[in-house]
Formats: structure tokens, sequence, C-alpha cells
């Protein structure tokens, strides 16, 4: 459906600096080293793959912005790469997607960059037939910090951490979505609306529930693919550990 079409954009959100990992690291999430290679690298790797379909990649910087793109200029896939630098970077990813709003194309995917995943996890988004979808794992924990997702047969429903109640269909949001430009902009709006309220919402996840009050949003289990978002030390651990191709 989108081969060779060169109509999809790539947001990947980099400007966090990751404090929980000060122990670990001085340096941004996305240049942590795992079995050889930086998340950044890894991703920009396997996204390749899909090469014929993409028009261009964004990368929302913040922290230690300029390393970060010191670092992304040694890749294949760097003529297709722009950056944003997000000053604001500190107050969370909405302030980072919101910069984005002139940067899109008929089709989007963001990703979130400290997610260190199989690349069958990859190919689930870049291969999806519908234009509006987010990634879940049905393993999901429900800590506080995982956003949830409940949904019908085919549609999202709820969309939140903590999020309980009887679904269908239920999981964790892995930080990889789908979304085609009319929703972008609608995802704009809300974002737009949640700022001038001045709210206390850091993470673009946070609006995502409502997001999906206008818009019908699809899912694809991962299943039992394997991945780890990179968010504590121990999580760092774990991914070092984990085999996955």
């Amino acid at each position: 459906m989108y081969k060779n079409n060169k109509n999809l954009n790539i947001i990947i959100l980099v400007a966090g600096r990751g404090s929980r990992l000060e122990e670990v690291t001085k340096d941004p999430k996305c240049l942590l080293k795992i079995q050889g290679k930086t998340l950044i690298d890894r991703t920009l790797d396997q996204i390749s793959d899909y090469e014929k379909q993409i028009n261009k990649i964004i990368f929302v910087t913040g922290y230690k912005s300029e390393k970060i793109k010191t670092h992304i200029s040694k890749h294949k896939l760097f003529s297709y790469c722009d950056f944003i630098f997000n000053k604001d970077y500190e107050l969370g990813s909405i302030f980072s997607l919101n910069l984005t709003r002139n940067h899109i194309n008929d089709h989007n995917i963001i990703m979130d960059g400290d997610v260190f995943c199989e690349s069958s996890i990859i190919s689930l988004i870049f291969n999806s037939l519908n234009e509006n979808t987010i990634l879940i794992d049905p393993k999901s924990s429900n800590t506080g910090e995982e956003i949830l997702v409940g949904a019908s047969t085919k549609k999202i429903i709820s969309i939140k951490r903590g999020l309980t109640g009887e679904f269908k269909n239920f999981g964790e949001s892995i930080g990889f979505m789908r979304l085609n430009r009319k929703s972008m902009m609608k995802f704009f709006e809300v974002i737009e609306e949640d700022i001038l309220l001045n709210s206390k919402t850091i993470g673009y996840e946070d609006l995502l529930d409502k997001l999906v009050k206008f818009i019908d949003i699809g899912f694809i289990s991962i299943k039992e693919k394997k991945w780890i978002e990179i968010d504590f030390p121990k999580d760092y651990e774990d991914a070092k550990k984990l085999i996955i191709n």
C-alpha cells in the first residue's frame, strides 16, 4: 500500500534528559550503547529497510542536541534527517511533538527514542494497512507508569496511565504510533488546547485519551515480540541481556 510512495515522515522524540539514568550515563538516552550499538543507530538501521517509503526523518532534540546530531551525521540515513530543537525539553514531549506541526506528511510514524526492540516490531508499524494505529503489548503491568490501552475488537476506546476496566483487548503502548495527516492535525489541536490551559500534562501520550474521542485509532498487538523502554538503570541492564534480532 505504501511502497515507494515517499509520503511517510518519521518523527523520533529524543529531547529528554533521562535524569533517572544519571548513574548510568550523562548523555541522552538514545546514545546508550546496548549490545555494541547505540539505541538511535539501532533504530535507524531498523527503519532503513523501509527507505523507499521515507520522505523525512524528523528528530526533536533538546538535551545535548549537538551531540545527538553529530552522532547521527555518520549514519547512512543522515540525508533524510531534519532536526528540531526543543528549548523547553524539560517540560516534556507534548512540547516536542507540537514543534513538528509543519513537518508532517500524508503518513506519519511517531517513535519514542528510548525503545530497544526487535526488528519485527518495527515491521508491524511500517507495514500496517491502518493509517491510524498504535502498537501494544498485551503482557502489560500496571504500576502507574505505563500507558495502558483498552480497545474493542478494532479500535481503541481509552488510553491512559493506570487504566482499568473490562475491554475486549488490553495492553501497554510501546511508544510507536502511526497517524495520517488529518489525525495529526487533530492531535495538534488537542495539544495546543492543553498547552493554552497550562496543563500539568508533560507527555504526549497523556493526551491520547482525548484524541481517541475524536478519531478512530486502531491497534496492533506485538504478541510475544520483545522490547524494553529504557527509563531506569534496571531497564538498561535488562536490555543488555535481552536476545533479539
